[in-house]
């Protein structure tokens, strides 16, 4: 049943595509219908003929192998030849069938083979108003005027084969009260039309306006489904741009964490590999400035997976080379094509050149400190390169306190060695002093001594001079 209706259905979408409008859409799926089901009636009926002898299944075989073709027609894109082929071979075939049979036994012929099919061909006008629309009304008109033509003169038609009613021995006074009728049923199928045209008419005026609908409908469906994805496009960018500033906060925060935890002699090596190996580059360096030359060097002071012609390169001047112009300027250089021989990537399958290499001063208060220095087969994106600015600023004023600090020991320790000089000093002038204390009180003491001497030798002599006087 299921494989029945997919057969059903394939057939029924032959020719049908979405640039014809809705009404021609199924106008043409109806045609298909049509086809298969008087190809299967006429199959049938062809069966039934074979089985009767004197009776030709020619015309009900030759309905089955034209309405065939109906599927065909419509998958080339002959819509409208389809649906006229659809109302006219079974008209033309009942004809054909109806001829056939008196011509091969017109013993069997009544008054009802003269009545019957006539009436049912002019009643098939009423067909094409199931298959074309009112746009199409040159082709309906057409279309409607093969089985009327063939109703009025179905006598003259039999009498052109032999077979007319006079030719049969059927009685001639039927034909005024079947032509009456014949009058009588074209009018009514004229009302019909003109009533199902109008009908039709006000129909596909309400499918216009419901489809107007349904397309202002779907438009602003669109619409919405528009702003949808933009803002699931926003939403997108907005979580990329969430991530992209967690990774680069991890990345300073990681940074920060070693600049103050790890106090080693190797901390720009431990530096620039941690970048290196956050950002999926390949090669890094970074170059400290040393101001105490002139002109100002910048040397090598930490590295990862540089080469050994490169690491001998440890001291480049200001203006030399890329490092010496970024020093120099103190902008970010980016480069995607590498001067030939500048720089290799080693690894165990040889050398290569890099595809990107960027180079980002260390600077604080327009003073470069020093320049890291990256290299990677895969282009540095926006947001590594805002990255790396950022870690840059860190690691100046890192690099300027770390130079700082060392000025500043170096003072401490002059300044300590002065102050041991002149408390050297002190010491020796004290025990100089006491030295020359010691000579004073000691002369101080001869002085008393020799003033006590010459004292009591001054009173001897008075003493003397004394008793002089008082011997004379």
């Amino acid at each position: 049943m299921i494989r029945l209706k997919t057969f059903w259905n394939y057939i029924s979408n032959a020719g049908v595509h979405s640039s014809l409008s809705f009404p021609v859409q199924k106008r043409v799926m109806l045609s298909n219908q049509f086809a298969l089901v008087i190809g299967v009636v006429a199959l049938l009926f062809s069966l039934l003929l074979f089985l009767r002898p004197g009776v030709s299944a020619a015309p009900t075989m030759s309905v089955s192998l034209l309405v065939s073709s109906i599927y065909f027609i419509n998958r080339f894109g002959f819509i409208k030849t389809s649906r006229f082929l659809v109302c006219v071979i079974p008209v033309v075939g009942l004809l054909l069938l109806n001829i056939t049979t008196k011509i091969n036994a017109p013993e069997k012929i009544a008054m009802v083979h003269y009545i019957s099919p006539r009436m049912l061909i002019v009643g098939m006008i009423s067909l094409p108003l199931t298959l074309f629309t009112i746009d199409e009304k040159r082709t309906l008109f057409l279309t409607m005027l093969v089985p009327l033509f063939l109703g009025l003169f179905f006598e003259e038609i039999n009498a052109w084969f032999g077979v007319s009613s006079e030719a049969l021995g059927i009685e001639q006074n039927y034909q005024s009260t079947l032509l009456e009728d014949i009058v009588l049923q074209t009018l009514l199928l004229v009302g019909v039309f003109f009533f199902l045209l109008n009908l039709n008419k006000q129909y596909e005026e309400i499918n216009k306006k419901l489809l107007r609908e349904s397309e202002a409908k779907n438009e602003n469906l669109h619409n919405n489904e528009q702003k949808l994805k933009n803002s699931l496009k926003e939403l997108e960018q907005a979580r990329e741009e969430d991530e992209k500033r967690n990774w680069s906060t991890k990345g300073l925060a990681e940074i920060g964490q070693i600049l103050r935890e790890d106090d080693s002699a190797d901390i720009y090596s431990v530096i620039v590999t941690h970048i290196v190996n956050f950002l999926g580059a390949n090669q890094g360096g970074i170059y400290i400035s040393d101001f105490s030359q002139e002109p100002v060097v910048l040397n090598l002071e930490g590295c990862y997976a540089y080469g050994r012609k490169k690491y001998r390169d440890q001291q480049v001047e200001a203006g030399e080379g890329l490092l010496g112009q970024c020093f120099m300027e103190g902008n970010v250089t980016h480069l995607t094509e590498i001067p030939e021989g500048y720089i290799e990537i080693t690894s165990g399958l040889g050398e290569a050149t890099p595809n990107s290499l960027i180079l980002v001063p260390l600077k604080l208060n327009d003073k470069v400190e020093g320049v890291i220095e990256l290299a990677s087969f895969e282009n540095f994106d926006k947001h590594q390169i805002a990255f790396l600015k950022k870690i840059a600023e860190t690691l100046a004023l890192f690099v300027a306190n770390k130079r700082t600090n060392e000025q500043t020991k170096k003072l401490l320790n002059k300044t300590k060695t002065a102050s041991d000089a002149l408390r050297a000093q002190e010491q020796e002038m004290r025990k100089n002093f006491e030295e020359l204390q010691s000579i004073k009180e000691e002369m101080e003491s001869k002085e008393r001594h020799y003033l006590k001497v010459i004292e009591k030798l001054e009173n001897e002599l008075a003493t003397n001079k004394d008793t002089a006087d008082s011997d004379k």
